[in-house]
């Protein structure tokens, strides 16, 4: 009897234990969150969802235990398409309908293993994906890997990443920017946006062709010890203002076109050392109207 009773007693210690662990699994486990959870109840579109607009630009859905909702497209200084209301959920369709009682969207709910999937309920189209996560949802986009959020998670702390084959790429949030030094070639530029005034340190020695065509810039510096400069380097940048330095022993055609292919080099304003090989050549090449010779 004395036996049995021990049995017992070890079998509800057991029990308890087991349904403890199963208890701190369910709300401990990096992998579930609370919102998590809800894409597993139906009828329910409780969270914080992203969804991937173009690039790495997201449409923001949250929507709140009480009924009330808001969608935000980040990156949008209009707000024209922010709105927000409330929103039912019933036979796992949620119909979401702004103050004014107008019904901004009704869409079948479908939970997928990254978050939920809306499949319109009231028309045909193309379902919209909707992730847990800002970077779940970026790395579903073939073209997250050539996004600026992908290579800041990879920049160095001044917003460079320089790639196998020697471009350079600009993350950064500065709009007067030194490149990096490290490197005797420059084979091409990416900066994402447009920036004021870029310097080129003269360890380069050559700026390869069409090195920065299509960067939108204001202003070029290139410091002393850069010798060549490829044919197109500035081609469809808008720059309106290019240093070049006395070290400059040779220079290719069309350095600065526009859309339609012209050159603009005369729209340009040329610094150049007098009588350096820089100055000579946009003599040759007719580029006087704005050129500034410097002693």
């Amino acid at each position: 009897m004395k036996n049995f009773i021990v049995i017992i007693m070890c079998l509800i210690l057991l029990t308890a234990c087991n349904s403890e662990e199963t208890t701190e699994t369910q709300t401990n486990s990096p992998t579930e969150t609370t919102t998590e959870r809800s894409t597993r109840t139906a009828n329910s579109i409780v969270g914080t969802w992203y969804e991937l607009r173009n690039d790495d630009r997201f449409n923001v859905w949250s929507f709140k235990e009480n009924g009330c909702y808001k969608y935000i497209e980040e990156s949008r200084e209009d707000n024209m398409y922010d709105h927000s209301g409330s929103y039912t959920v019933e036979n796992n369709v949620v119909t979401m309908t702004d103050s004014d009682g107008v019904v901004k969207g009704k869409y079948r709910i479908k939970y997928t293993d990254y978050g939920v999937k809306f499949m319109y309920a009231d028309r045909a189209g193309k379902p919209r994906e909707l992730y847990e996560s800002r970077q779940q949802v970026l790395e579903s986009s073939e073209d997250y890997y050539n996004t600026p959020s992908y290579y800041r998670t990879i920049a160095d702390e001044d917003g460079y990443v320089v790639e196998e084959d020697g471009t350079i790429i600009y993350v950064g949030y500065d709009d007067e920017i030194t490149l990096p030094s490290d490197l005797k070639v420059l084979i091409s530029f990416n900066g994402f946006q447009e920036i004021k005034k870029i310097t080129i340190p003269g360890t380069f020695k050559k700026i390869d062709e069409y090195a920065f065509s299509g960067e939108l810039m204001d202003c070029m510096y290139i410091e002393e010890g850069v010798e060549e400069i490829g044919d197109g380097a500035f081609d469809l940048t808008g720059v309106s203002e290019i240093h070049f330095p006395k070290s400059v022993k040779k220079m290719g055609e069309r350095l600065i076109t526009n859309i339609e292919d012209e050159s603009t080099i005369n729209e340009t304003k040329i610094y150049v050392k007098k009588d350096s090989y820089a100055h000579k050549y946009f003599i040759e090449h007719g580029a006087t109207d704005n050129l500034i010779v410097e002693e």
